[in-house]
């Protein structure tokens, strides 16, 4: 139970910012990725080969 105590204190919260990704358009995929990583345009997604659409996220930076 000490530990437990001590490790939340131990542990600091990483610094969050918004990030522009691309964002799966496919109702059944939760397929993203940060368009600084990312080599076209207008990508597809890699998990179900569908349009991706702009977006963005809060993500640890």
């Amino acid at each position: 139970m000490n530990w437990a105590r001590r490790k939340n204190a131990l542990q600091e919260e990483a610094p969050k910012a918004l990030v522009a990704v691309w964002e799966c358009e496919s109702v059944d995929c939760l397929g993203w990725m940060r368009k600084k990583f990312s080599l076209n345009e207008n990508p597809k997604c890699p998990l179900c080969e569908t349009k991706m659409k702009s977006g963005e996220r809060m993500l640890s930076t």
